[in-house]
């Protein structure tokens, strides 16, 4: 996966998260286009750089837990620009 498609998923992962509106792992997938095995490597790789990602079974959502120093937003037109 290229970076600016990593950065991409990510920012809208961050989106979907702050929303609580990501559904379970294969719903996130979905959302994403991307498989439920790379959601769960991209959570996974996001955990280790310190951000506290939890899944809540009553909301069916992934939350951030505590203070979220992760706020991902590009403006992808921009980038478009300079191509």
């Amino acid at each position: 996966m290229k970076p600016n498609e990593q950065m991409l998923l990510l920012d809208r992962m961050d989106g979907l998260i702050r929303r609580k509106q990501t559904g379970n792992a294969k719903e996130l997938a979905n959302r994403l286009g991307i498989s439920e095995s790379s959601v769960f490597r991209l959570i996974r790789e996001t955990r280790d750089k310190g951000i506290q990602i939890k899944y809540s079974l009553s909301r069916r959502s992934y939350f951030y837990d505590g203070e979220t120093p992760l706020h991902i937003h590009f403006d992808w037109d921009s980038l478009d620009e300079k191509k």
